[in-house]
């Protein structure tokens, strides 16, 4: 390859795809590093580019997994498309030069805060999230665990929350500014005013939502992207169909293949919930498996992996509903739950606690009730009902102004004590 394919090479941004590949040569790959030292534009491009490929490669692969089980090396390298490249070889040659590139980006953002689990994919390998970490530009978060969240906060003071079950990749380009792909999940944001000419965009596999300067939330379970806003707006396009429409404070809306995207009012929270597993457990509730026992339908109990811990915790486990809330948390109102134990031993609950709106106040809080079954008999169904306001507060925080419960968890730590809940209700008698 002569000069001037050198520089056709490093200036075409198609040949992105074959230098992952592996399909250039070690000549042909110092030419693209090359080009790219002095083309600042196209060198953010790359690492954009192959960034992603590196996290949504390792998040395709990891979904088929249990996401609560600890990995067998927190510093394994992220394979690149393995189903697309073919030879392991040639994946090298790919994250080598990915790797020779992003190292040399300056950080663009930094994580300060984690609970739960948070692994960083960057240049090709992937670490434990630590509070501190400097994230830099094409670097991919993946949390785990449904109760675990992690916040980042860029240079200008935006922040953003990835909640629970979480994959997303962050850049930086002086072109076009802040960009989050959100894979899978759901994060909240509060967006400083940024350029009107560079909004903050985040993108998932539905929609794009453009942001200069408010407060939002934006979940994406398969499917569907909701987005909703408590402060400024957002502009939220529905990719499939390339319609667009301004989201205003106080508005959500869902971006679906059943209907077109339209802003509606937002939900209020409401006052009181309610679970029923007479007709199997609601989507999201998870570890537990649907069953029938002394003639009552209800789910049990199963088995999650807490690396803190280093043993099997027995949960029956909510969906994380960060975005809209489960119910407001009063001290005055109650917690009933019927179930039923095989043998006898704690069963502990807890609630997390955001403000309401999301993103707004103090951190989230998580509220403890040891053992909600104390003095009850294994081996018969009973209703427990307790006062929300005997559950302790885990950590020293200024209390929220509009406390919005969004995570239920039941617990019986690491004893398989066969516990199925059939029901649970909260809020006033």
């Amino acid at each position: 390859m002569n000069g001037e394919e050198h520089s056709s090479v490093a200036a075409d941004a198609s040949a992105f795809p074959r230098l992952l590949e592996g399909d250039f040569s070690s000549d042909e790959v110092a030419a693209v590093n090359a080009a790219m030292a002095t083309n600042p534009a196209l060198r953010a491009e790359f690492i954009e580019y192959g960034s992603q490929a590196v996290g949504i490669a390792e998040h395709l692969r990891s979904s088929a997994e249990p996401l609560h089980r600890p990995p067998s090396s927190p510093n394994r390298v992220w394979r690149i498309m393995p189903w697309f490249v073919g030879v392991a070889a040639s994946v090298v040659v790919g994250v080598f030069a990915l790797r020779q590139i992003v190292t040399e980006q300056p950080a663009i953002a930094q994580v300060i805060s984690v609970e739960g689990d948070c692994w960083r994919a960057q240049a090709g390998a992937e670490a434990f999230c630590r509070v501190g970490d400097s994230l830099k530009s094409g670097d991919t978060l993946r949390t785990s665990g449904t109760s675990g969240n992690t916040m980042v906060q860029f240079k200008d003071g935006t922040r953003v929350v990835l909640i629970g079950d979480t994959a997303v990749t962050l850049a930086v380009s002086p072109e076009s500014g802040k960009f989050v792909r959100v894979h899978s999940g759901q994060v909240s944001a509060e967006v400083t005013p940024q350029p009107t000419n560079r909004p903050l965009q985040v993108e998932t596999p539905d929609a794009l939502v453009e942001v200069v300067g408010t407060s939002l939330t934006v979940s994406c379970p398969v499917g569907r992207t909701s987005v909703g806003v408590s402060r400024g707006e957002v502009r939220v396009t529905d990719r499939s169909r390339n319609d667009t429409v301004t989201v205003r404070a106080g508005e959500s809306a869902t971006v679906s293949a059943e209907a077109a995207v339209t802003p509606r009012p937002r939900p209020n929270l409401p006052a009181s919930w309610m679970v029923d597993f007479s007709a199997g457990p609601p989507r999201g509730w998870k570890p537990g498996l649907s069953t029938e026992v002394a003639g009552r339908k209800g789910i049990r109990a199963g088995s999650v992996w807490l690396r803190q811990h280093g043993k099997e915790h027995y949960q029956v486990v909510s969906p994380n509903a960060w975005c809209y809330g489960l119910f407001a948390f009063d001290r005055e109102a109650f917690l009933s739950v019927d179930l039923r134990l095989e043998r006898p031993g704690p069963v502990q609950a807890i609630l997390v606690v955001r403000d309401d709106p999301p993103g707004t106040g103090p951190c989230s809080q998580v509220y403890i009730h040891d053992d909600i079954a104390a003095g009850k008999p294994a081996g018969e169904w009973h209703t427990v009902r307790v006062p929300l306001g005997e559950f302790r507060s885990r950590f020293n925080l200024p209390a929220h102004a509009r406390p919005a419960a969004f995570l239920a968890l039941f617990d019986t730590l690491d004893q398989e004590l066969g516990l199925t809940v059939s029901r649970i209700h909260a809020g006033q008698p």
